[in-house]
Order: structure tokens, then C-alpha cells, then sequence
């Protein structure tokens, strides 16, 4: 005994068909951050900078889920986050540097540019071509099947100025 189905009944099915087509292809990759529900990944921690030159820093941070090697042997990621600031003292405070106090002291920011964003599969980074004598704040985040961490503490790190200044002297 054959089934038999009207032309209505088959344009029906194909519509259904093709709006769920198009609500899988329109629902962006799920995003969960710590506390959300579902999965959640441990943030990098010991977010480290140092300066290496007027224009180039070096970060690195720690993958709690790593262990003591750190090497990356997954489809993980870091979200590696970037702004230059610009700074005021504060009225009475003394500004200390980054690298003491993992912070930016006794200085208040404002953001002097939009934050960049850079891909990175290793848990170090240099940045090059960077403003001399501009403080930089710095955050990262882990990505692993489509699932993020929420961001790093964030850390604060100043460029050297530019040109080094000798002092002129004869020679008798």
C-alpha cells in the first residue's frame, strides 16, 4: 500500500525544513562565561609583561589547565586584549612602575583608544610598533571549543621613552 501526500502537505514539510536550516545557520557558535550555565574554563592567571624596547613589550601568562610545561597540545586559544591609556597623576600620589606593583600605582586611566584584540596559540606574545613612553593595559582570555574564560586580571605596563641622551665631552 503506497502513501500518498498532497503537494501541500509536501510544501509545508519543505518550508519547515528550510526555516530550521536557517535558524542553525543564523545561531552564532554558544559563548559561555563564568557564570553562565554549562561549561566553563579557568581564566589565565600570572599575567606577566615586560618591556623590552621604546616600542616592544613581551607578555606571557599561565594556563591553570596546562600544568608546569605549558605547551599547547589542543584546538585552544588566547583572546589577547590591548589598549593604550592615557594617565594623570593623581593629586598627592606618587605614580609607582607596572612591574612593582603590578598595577598602574597611584595614577588614574582613561582609554586614549579602542581595544585591540589579537589571536595568539601560545601563552607569550611580543607586541612591536608601540607608542614609546605609553602606558599599555593588557588582558587575556581562553578559548577552547567555543567556550571563553572570562578575562585575566588585568596589568598595566609603561613603554621606555624614546632616545637616549649623552652627555657631550672633549678629548684632550
Amino acid at each position: 500500500m503506497a502513501l500518498r501526500h498532497d503537494d501541500s502537505t509536501i510544501n509545508i514539510v519543505v518550508v519547515l525544513l528550510l526555516l530550521l536550516l536557517l535558524l542553525l545557520l543564523c545561531t552564532p557558535p554558544r559563548t559561555v562565561l563564568n557564570g553562565g550555565s554549562g561549561p566553563t574554563i579557568p581564566r589565565p592567571v600570572e599575567l606577566r609583561s615586560k618591556v623590552l624596547s621604546p616600542s616592544t613589550v613581551w607578555l606571557e601568562w599561565k594556563d591553570p589547565t596546562l600544568g608546569r610545561v605549558q605547551r599547547l597540545t589542543d584546538s585552544r586559544y588566547y583572546n589577547v586584549h590591548y589598549r593604550r591609556m592615557m594617565t594623570t597623576v593623581a593629586s598627592g600620589a606618587v605614580g609607582r612602575d607596572a612591574s612593582e606593583s603590578g598595577g598602574a600605582g597611584g595614577e588614574h586611566s582613561a582609554a586614549a583608544g579602542r581595544t585591540l584584540s589579537v589571536v595568539v596559540k601560545a601563552t607569550h606574545i611580543v607586541f612591536y610598533d608601540l607608542q614609546p613612553g605609553t602606558r599599555y593595559e593588557f588582558k587575556v582570555r581562553t578559548v577552547k571549543d567555543a567556550i571563553a574564560s572570562e578575562f585575566s586580571d588585568i596589568i598595566v605596563n609603561k613603554t621606555y621613552e624614546t632616545g637616549i641622551k649623552f652627555h657631550s665631552f672633549a678629548i684632550a
